[in-house]
């Protein structure tokens, strides 16, 4: 892929018909199953073809079944992914990148190490997102090569695959996240940042597309398409967002969160 070619990296959590029965704090990041299968109709409209982070890696790799890419991506190992998002990517000839938090594997509601083979044999990638999910900008460099080396070896060990791509957890990013998941073996990273990866070099700073449960059709549409204004709005937000982290910090920041949420 050249620097000139911008590829859209969808960020995607829960997939539940009923948000009531996903914990309060989580359900901003909820998206139905039949608003998710819109979602690969629009991109298939559009040209895009959903595809996996790994594939797009090495120069020149832009296109999915002949079309454009759009990458895919499911953060924490939800059980929805591997019950409700896998049938229909499948449905949609789509392919999809899942970030498991490790830690959490055969714990509900997250999926089971059952599952994760399940995904892996229909052909989809799956990834790390840590040990157990702490805010990295908590961690020293040695719990975080612990989190990042040791995640890795784990999925590596029971999917028998190389584990070559990685996305930061909570919104809290520690920049030494980069050398670290560099010298734990991976080839890309994933990071807080709001936007569309445009420079395939530096894949230990890929921006994403957060879909959350308010995200229309048109948002989505604009998202893939890079809509300078949409992104613009969206990362004055995130900046906001994130002085009001800095000012009060993880737990206060947190706390914050979870009564504007109620």
């Amino acid at each position: 892929m050249s620097d000139g070619l911008p590829v859209p990296v969808l960020m995607y959590h829960d997939i539940a018909d009923d948000p009531d029965v996903v914990p309060a704090g989580h359900r901003p990041y909820v998206v139905s199953s039949d608003a998710f299968r819109a979602h690969l109709r629009l991109l298939a409209i559009l040209g895009m073809g959903g595809a996996r982070l790994d594939a797009l890696l090495d120069p020149g790799e832009v296109t999915a079944g002949g079309r454009r890419s759009c990458v895919l991506t499911f953060d924490d190992g939800h059980e929805s992914n591997f019950t409700r998002a896998l049938p229909a990517l499948l449905e949609a000839g789509c392919k999809a990148t899942f970030f498991v938090t490790v830690g959490w594997i055969g714990q509900a509601p997250y999926m089971s190490w059952d599952q994760i083979k399940s995904l892996v044999a229909a052909g989809m990638e799956v990834g790390s997102h840590s040990m157990t999910h702490r805010p990295p900008s908590t961690l020293t460099r040695t719990e975080l090569r612990a989190e990042m080396a040791d995640s890795r070896k784990s999925l590596e060990d029971r999917i028998g695959l190389p584990v070559v791509t990685a996305s930061s957890p909570t919104g809290f990013f520690n920049p030494e996240m980069i050398p670290v998941a560099r010298e734990a073996g991976y080839r890309a990273l994933c990071y807080g940042r709001i936007g569309i990866w445009k420079h395939q070099r530096d894949s230990f700073r890929i921006p994403r597309l957060p879909v959350k449960h308010r995200t229309t059709s048109l948002d989505l549409r604009a998202l893939a398409l890079g809509n300078r204004f949409v992104l613009a709005r969206l990362r004055a937000q995130q900046l906001a967002r994130n002085s009001l982290k800095a000012t009060l910090g993880v737990d206060g920041y947190l706390r914050l969160r979870r009564r504007l949420l109620r």
